[in-house]
């Protein structure tokens, strides 16, 4: 083996190894390339975490109706914080339906 097809051996392997450093190095820089959308991920992590607030403050108003002293207008008001802090979310449907009942448990006394 002449030293001529050694230097063609040596670069091959050369290229060899920059082409594999790139692509470990690609795979985990996200800002060279990643197809992971990071944003949309955080986007989701935030709705996530949003869909768990709304619930915990839908159930929260919930359990109010079962104190002795039902107070029917504290009871409207802590649905009304629901859908407007969570618009458009199912629990603030939830809650709209249940200022309804609470409006007629309310007619119901007088």
């Amino acid at each position: 083996m002449g030293p001529a097809e050694i230097a063609l051996l040596v670069g091959g392997g050369v290229m060899v190894l920059v082409i594999i450093v790139y692509f470990v190095i690609a795979g985990t820089n996200p800002e060279a390339g990643s197809p992971v959308d990071h944003k949309g991920i955080e986007a989701e992590y935030r709705q996530d975490i949003s869909t768990v607030e709304a619930g915990d403050m839908l159930e929260s108003a919930k359990s109010f109706e079962n104190l002795e002293e039902f107070e029917y207008g504290e009871q409207i008001i802590r649905y009304q914080k629901v859908i407007s802090r969570f618009p458009g979310t199912p629990q603030a449907k939830e809650a709209r339906e249940r200022i309804e009942n609470v409006r007629i448990k309310e007619r119901r006394e007088w």
